[in-house]
């Protein structure tokens, strides 16, 4: 029998990027809340300005797969045939293989910008045309870096994150035991919806989070209990069969 057999798993993030992992963990028996935190709202003035930043571009970075989704439509049509792709993380990238077959540069080894920029292809830009596409505030470091090493750096803000409230009475029900968080925003935003009871309760359960800043970010808010993946779902997955196993065999 599946370690996840019964096990009660909140997800957090908007909700087109929570089908696949809540249909994986059903079919390991789990139960299932899905608990928008976030919802990604398009720009739409600055989609409309792809059509012209696209063509110009040697290369087009996304930052995430909310990224990809909402431009994407509007991307298509304009890419060149000389235009490179890239993302931050292999999580972006296997959502940009739904779109398209084409070649997608991306960090192997964690997935972050950081890794994005330790990558051979982006150490000499002189004169390469980038087409950064995140959301509101995002990843500044990113195009700062790579400024500083000669490309010119175009930034489409293409949509905005927007919080959503807690639904407490829901959670209550559900009981989670697990909960998977994908951004620091969404972790910090769930401490301060929470009142002294439901903060005792968010300290009793298990967070799965896809990098070491977010893990850092919830244990300084007083989450004991944290498990830092790689972003995908075969990785969360694999994550919280390794808790709830070692649950099991106690």
């Amino acid at each position: 029998m599946s370690a996840l057999q019964g096990v009660r798993v909140a997800l957090t993030r908007p909700l087109p990027q929570s089908a696949t992992l809540a249909a994986q963990l059903r079919q390991q028996g789990a139960a299932v809340l899905l608990a928008p935190l976030l919802e990604i709202v398009p720009i739409a003035t600055v989609l409309a300005e792809l059509s012209t930043a696209v063509p110009a571009a040697d290369w087009v970075i996304w930052v995430s797969p909310s990224a990809i989704d909402v431009s994407w439509s509007a991307i298509a049509p304009f890419l060149q045939p000389h235009t490179a792709l890239a993302t931050v993380g292999a999580a972006s990238a296997k959502r940009l293989a739904r779109y398209t077959s084409r070649p997608v540069s991306f960090p192997t080894a964690a997935d972050d910008s950081e890794a994005l920029l330790a990558l051979p292809e982006w150490q000499h830009l002189d004169g390469k045309t980038v087409l950064l596409i995140n959301g509101e505030q995002g990843r500044p470091d990113l195009a700062a870096t790579l400024t500083a090493r000669g490309a010119q750096v175009v930034v489409k803000s293409c949509y905005r994150r927007q919080l959503l409230a807690v639904d407490w009475p829901t959670w209550q029900t559900f009981s989670p035991q697990a909960v998977v968080v994908s951004s620091r925003e969404i972790a910090q935003h769930l401490w301060q919806q929470a009142d002294a009871i439901e903060l005792a309760r968010l300290q009793s359960l298990l967070f799965v989070v896809p990098h070491p800043r977010i893990g850092e970010t919830l244990h300084q808010l007083g989450a004991p209990h944290v498990m830092v993946t790689r972003a995908g779902e075969q990785h969360t997955l694999s994550a919280l069969d390794t808790w709830f196993r070692a649950i099991d065999d106690r």
